[in-house]
């Protein structure tokens, strides 16, 4: 049997299994597993879970998706996120009909809010008039 007809077997076989509500990570466990005894046999495998476990995890790039998942978690604990959707639903609803922004953008800049900063948090004022 060709490695093509073995893909075909396998994809139909996973297919059949999700039909029958294996679930879908069990079902292509298994699918993947005996179409790897198909094509390279019981030794080839054997030897290959010699080394594919070390190569897996030696690999740094792996290690980022935890530790996104640590930060937003960390995120989510502080409160962080639940002010960052508010600042950007503050600002992203200041004008009635233009609830499209938060669509498109999330998050869009109002000049106005900037000057308004800039006016209370200036020490000199508008005219720049600092105190010694």
């Amino acid at each position: 049997m060709s490695d093509l007809a073995i893909g075909l077997v396998g994809i139909a076989g996973l297919l059949v299994a999700m039909a029958l509500r294996v679930p879908v990570g069990l079902a292509m466990l298994v699918a993947g597993i005996l179409g790897s005894i198909a094509i390279a046999g019981p030794i080839g495998i054997m030897a290959g879970l010699s080394t594919l476990p070390v190569e897996q995890f030696s690999n740094h790039a792996l290690s980022i998706v935890p530790l996104f998942l640590l930060m937003g978690a960390f995120a989510g604990r502080a409160g962080l996120s639940r002010l960052l959707f508010g600042a950007a639903r503050d600002l992203s609803s200041r004008r009635a009909g233009h609830g499209h922004h938060r669509c498109l953008c999330g998050l869009r800049l109002d000049l106005r809010l900037v000057a308004r900063h800039r006016r209370h948090h200036d020490p000199g004022g508008p005219a720049g008039n600092a105190p010694p």
